[in-house]
C-alpha cells in the first residue's frame, strides 16, 4: 500500500477548525492543545517514529479530539 503524504499545513488547518472546549476547568487539566502544536506531535510521530499511519492509534481522555482525528486523517 503506497503512502500519502500530507503538508504539516494541511494538518494544522485541519484541526484548527475543531471547536475548543467551551468551559474548560483547570482543576481537571481540560485544555485544548493548540493546533500547531498538535499537528507537530502528530506529524512527528507519523512521520519520525512511523507511529501512525497504519497503525491503530487509542487516544484515552481525548477531550476535543484533536489528537485522535489528526491521527486518522493520518492515516
Amino acid at each position: 500500500m503506497q503512502k500519502r503524504l500530507i503538508r504539516k499545513l494541511n494538518l494544522e488547518i485541519l484541526l484548527s477548525q475543531i471547536r475548543p472546549h467551551p468551559t474548560p476547568k483547570p482543576s481537571l487539566e481540560q485544555y485544548t492543545i493548540p493546533a500547531n502544536v498538535a499537528a507537530t506531535i502528530l506529524y512527528i510521530a507519523a512521520y519520525t517514529y512511523n507511529d501512525i499511519i497504519d497503525k491503530t492509534v487509542l487516544d484515552l481522555g481525548c477531550g476535543t479530539g484533536r489528537l485522535a482525528l489528526g491521527a486518522a486523517f493520518l492515516g
